[in-house]
């Protein structure tokens, strides 16, 4: 494995633990846990944005079915 593969094995982990732990935080009922899950939330925009813009396959990195629009923004619930 050459050290660009090593380098793409390592960021497809941080996604895939930012996604997880981002998941996770969006469980969380306090305002820690809805900081957290905006912090991963901005982390995975950027790669996603950043890899989109360099016509990488995403959806091959531990991204297919994650959208962090949809699962780390919370919610408001209608009154």
């Amino acid at each position: 494995m050459n050290e660009n593969d090593q380098c793409a094995l390592v960021l497809e982990q941080i996604l895939q633990v930012a996604v997880a732990h981002g998941r996770d935080a969006m469980k969380g009922s306090d305002s820690f846990d809805k900081g957290k899950a905006s912090a991963y939330y901005d982390l995975l925009t950027v790669a996603i944005e950043t890899a989109e813009t360099l016509g990488l396959d995403i959806s091959r990195h531990g991204l297919l079915d994650f959208d962090p629009d949809k699962e780390l923004i919370p919610r408001r619930h209608a009154a």
